[in-house]
């Protein structure tokens, strides 16, 4: 049976991006075999959306989404795989199969794949740009380390536009900078931080948030003046 969806994936990294029958197998975690198959089939694609039937697994997705985004992070032997998050949904209440589960992972995968793709060469310039900014910013106060220098150095919206694999390895390092006795400051909105699962740690501790504000009241504000 042919997956139209996942056929126009595969047509489309192998006729259009030159991308080699090895490389798509890895990247989709299928057989080259499979990938052969669906380069060499009669099917066609369709030119309407494809409809969304109800799954089982529809309950659990943005969880699965999370967990994918958190493991994604991780290092090959830290993560966890397809199966074991299958076994996790299971223990929550999860009765569907783990061939669907494996359908999800792949779109997900895919999915990050194309989004990193698809942003602009300009997009890609300013990420890159501001984070070779803070490490200038960072290399210098440290190059000065035991001298009269400024120990101080801060950036606002530091994560703003990161991947979350950039941002958690972006705040590793800001960590590692705390441990020599440097005082890096970031400022950042809720939707900035990276997305975790539920039962990981949280981004940041009690003792490296500074201040947290709102318009809640008079706490939340950074100036102590009355309110209008």
């Amino acid at each position: 049976m042919i997956n139209v969806a996942l056929l126009g994936i595969i047509r489309r990294w192998y006729i259009r991006d030159h991308i080699s029958i090895r490389e798509i197998a890895r990247r989709l975690d299928i057989s080259r075999n499979t990938v052969r198959r669906y380069i060499r089939s009669d099917a066609i694609e369709p030119a309407y959306p494809a409809r969304h039937s109800p799954s089982s697994l529809d309950e659990f997705a943005p969880r699965l989404s999370a967990w994918l985004s958190a493991e994604s992070v991780k290092s090959q032997k830290q993560r966890r795989t397809l199966k074991q998050m299958f076994l996790d949904l299971k223990e929550l209440g999860y009765e569907g199969s783990y061939d669907r589960v494996a359908a999800f992972g792949r779109r997900w995968k895919v999915g990050q794949m194309e989004r990193v793709k698809s942003a602009s060469k300009s997009t890609l310039g300013h990420t890159y740009r501001k984070l070779l900014c803070v490490a200038f910013d960072m290399a210098v106060v440290r190059a000065h380390l035991g001298e009269k220098f400024p120990r101080f150095v801060y950036h606002d919206g530091v994560l703003e536009s990161l991947d979350d694999r950039k941002k958690e390895n972006l705040l590793t390092v800001v960590r590692r900078y705390a441990d020599l006795g440097l005082q890096p400051v970031i400022t950042l909105i809720d939707s900035d931080l990276p997305v975790r699962a539920e039962d990981d740690a949280a981004v940041f501790t009690a003792g490296e948030i500074i201040a947290t504000l709102h318009d809640e009241g008079d706490q939340g504000r950074i100036f102590k003046m009355r309110g209008w």
